[in-house]
């Protein structure tokens, strides 16, 4: 009952709870495998939107909430235990009251106003000054502001905080309009004003300033309700809109032709390393994720049933990459190489790598990530005008991802039935997870299914990219390689 009730707390809808679960539980299993936080942002939170990371914060904070509750009942129980071994035929309930939540004295009970005020004195070194007088005193002042007129007192001690009080700033804070200088008017007249709303984005960051402070609270062992904990984090209850999220959106067929004929590709062939002129290329034709693209190794490059094909996989006992990962179990997977890549010449390219990683140029750095290429590839966006349109629109490396599943939607259901695939097919190429991948995996054996991987990629083409007019490979200039080559040649002896 205790479970059922904090999840309508935290839950209005019940698809948001199992959505916010099932997100919850990737999130641990994603952190659990990633080699450091900056790769289970790379390969978890970056396929998120904003609409999931609203619900996974939820489930998280609902998680938080039940272990904190768990704990206090327990404390209760042992509590009470305590209480009715020690009681008499005289032991009242204000007796075992007292008993499980015992009275203290104000030394150890401070004001949310003294308490402010260490916080302060605790963390003038780690805040930026305008930061804190613009954010954080405005937002935490406002809050002890509601806190006291609720309780009709000057003061309210810390114990005394109850999730009523929370609940009163959150029914009303969100009323104040726009802009308003707060310290002018009082709170029954705030909450009266009109004007512009505050952004969401507004809201969410001062519930985060308080948050901020409470949990500082806890930290110092003061006597916080531990039910308040995480109360007011970031996106506690405002659902994002989703007409305002940044959107990933597909690359449209004059962003590909600016990307893959532009003078590097059709004229120069000059190209810092290999990878720039490989990695996007794969990704346009497979949907494979930057890392798992430049994590890549020579013995990744397979023949199976005549079908040449990527192994996207991090098991691996060849590997000389010891942070080499993938995102989850329904990222390991066979992807067939495209048409399109070999008669660019990718075999031959990967024949000239003896073993080892395929694009050697491309290191990571001291965190796992490569942040080298993505700077390049950024950079390179730049020079072809491959920018987001509007400050809502996201253009990155993984636009190609959305591009491919976009284009394999929409072709799926056409054709001659022969010719026709399903969504699990679409999802066996990507890497996710779905219950019509699950089918499929059951209903063909390992060969039939790379086939059917591959009739479905030999649907897809660009016919905006003119790939007769690509220099191949052989043809180009790798910087890095020549120079390499060149350091080598120097140091034979003569």
């Amino acid at each position: 009952m205790k479970i059922d009730k904090l999840a309508l707390e935290h839950f209005d809808d019940p698809d948001d709870f199992s959505r916010g679960m099932k997100l919850l539980y990737e999130s641990v299993a994603a952190l659990t495998q990633a080699q450091s936080f900056e790769d289970y942002e790379e390969n978890f939170l970056m396929d998120l939107d904003d609409l999931d990371e609203w619900l996974l914060s939820k489930a998280t904070r609902f998680n938080h909430q039940i272990q904190s509750e768990f704990s206090k009942l327990q404390d209760e129980v042992t509590f009470l235990k305590k209480a009715l071994l020690n009681s008499t035929s005289n032991t009242t309930a204000e007796d075992l009251k007292e008993l499980l939540h015992p009275s203290l004295p104000d030394g150890e009970n401070p004001t949310l106003e003294e308490l402010f005020t260490l916080w302060q004195e605790g963390n003038s070194t780690h805040l930026v000054k305008t930061s804190f007088k613009n954010n954080y005193k405005s937002a935490i002042s406002l809050f002890i502001r509601f806190v006291t007129e609720y309780d009709k007192s000057p003061v309210v001690r810390i114990n005394a905080l109850t999730p009523g009080h929370i609940r009163h700033y959150h029914k009303y804070y969100a009323k104040i309009p726009k802009g308003v200088q707060t310290t002018k008017y009082s709170i029954s007249e705030l909450i009266q004003l009109k004007g512009t709303e505050k952004s969401p984005k507004t809201i969410q960051d001062n519930y985060s300033y308080i948050g901020t402070f409470l949990n500082w609270i806890t930290r110092q062992g003061h006597p916080i309700n531990p039910s308040l904990q995480g109360v007011l984090t970031k996106g506690n209850d405002i659902r994002p809109d989703k007409n305002k999220e940044k959107q990933r959106n597909p690359l449209s067929d004059d962003e590909l032709k600016k990307l893959f004929n532009s003078e590097k590709y059709t004229k120069t062939g000059k190209f810092k390393t290999s990878a720039m002129y490989w990695a996007a290329l794969i990704s346009l034709y497979t949907g494979a994720r930057m890392s798992e693209i430049l994590q890549l190794e020579r013995h990744d490059i397979k023949n199976e049933s005549d079908i040449w094909v990527f192994n996207f996989d991090d098991v691996d006992f060849h590997s000389s990459d010891s942070k080499k990962h993938i995102k989850n179990d329904d990222s390991r997977r066979l992807v067939p190489i495209h048409k399109q890549l070999l008669d660019l010449g990718f075999i031959d390219y990967v024949k000239t790598i003896v073993k080892g990683k395929l694009f050697p140029d491309e290191p990571r750095n001291d965190k796992g990530k490569f942040d080298a290429f993505q700077k390049r590839h950024t950079t390179y966006r730049k020079q072809v005008s491959v920018v987001p349109a509007h400050q809502m629109e996201l253009k990155d490396f993984h636009s190609f991802r959305h591009t491919v599943r976009t284009r394999l939607s929409d072709i799926r259901t056409t054709g001659r039935a022969s010719q026709q695939f399903d969504e699990g097919t679409i999802d066996s190429i990507l890497g996710h997870a779905s219950k019509g991948r699950s089918i499929g995996q059951t209903t063909y054996n390992h060969s039939q299914y790379i086939a059917a991987k591959k009739k479905a990629l030999d649907r897809l083409h660009y016919p905006s990219i003119d790939f007769e007019s690509i220099i191949k490979w052989s043809k180009c200039e790798f910087h890095r390689e020549s120079l390499r080559k060149s350091r080598k040649r120097q140091n034979t002896p003569k």
